[in-house]
């Protein structure tokens, strides 16, 4: 700015000379050159003095955050660090330290191992309710049947009483029995129709 302003003096003052014809000595030049060096100086000093200026300089530019979709510390930067580095879709930008996802998913397979052993103990303890279930109808039937074949034989009187009572106490026992596994093997049955079983 200060040459432009100083290129502009020069060339006003060769045009006054030349349209006023003043005659080129050592005392107007002396003049023109004083008189400029004067006038370009307090000018430059005014300038100077309401430009704004700072010791503290900041530079902005624009950045764009990239951020992972989970949380870590980051253990490599293959990119290199370049203003407007053109980045192919799909290139790695940073590697996130994996062994906190690791033992996660390790301890949720070791959790999924445990819930296969529950499986199998709780599939193995229906098939053994069922089981108990199918022997305790088994014996009412048996039961069943010699209440009624002793019920018959004492109609004809040919067993005594006690014998019709016991014939009827082994029926309740064997009743008794079946209505005790079948509540055993509810529980068993729920476990087993649970959602995730």
């Amino acid at each position: 700015m200060e040459i432009l302003l100083t290129l502009t003096y020069v060339a006003i003052c060769y045009a006054t000379f030349k349209l006023f014809r003043i005659p080129v000595n050592q005392w107007t030049l002396a003049t023109a050159a004083l008189g400029g060096i004067f006038g370009l100086s307090l000018l430059f000093i005014t300038m100077a003095y309401n430009h704004p200026f700072s010791t503290n300089a900041r530079i902005y530019y624009s950045v764009t955050p990239i951020l992972p979709g989970v949380r870590g510390r980051v253990i490599e930067v293959p990119v290199e660090d370049r203003t407007n580095q053109h980045l192919e879709a799909g290139e790695i930008l940073f590697k996130i330290d994996p062994k906190p996802y690791e033992y996660v998913v390790a301890e949720k397979k070791a959790g999924l191992a445990d819930a296969e052993a529950n499986v199998g103990q709780l599939k193995a303890s229906v098939d053994q309710a069922s089981a108990a279930v199918g022997r305790a109808k088994a014996q009412l039937q048996l039961a069943q049947q010699q209440y009624d074949a002793q019920a018959t034989l004492f109609q004809k009187n040919v067993v005594a009483q006690a014998t019709l009572d016991t014939a009827t106490r082994n029926r309740d026992t064997a009743n008794q029995a079946v209505a005790e596994a079948t509540a055993a093997d509810r529980p068993a049955m729920r476990a087993r129709d649970a959602p995730g079983s």
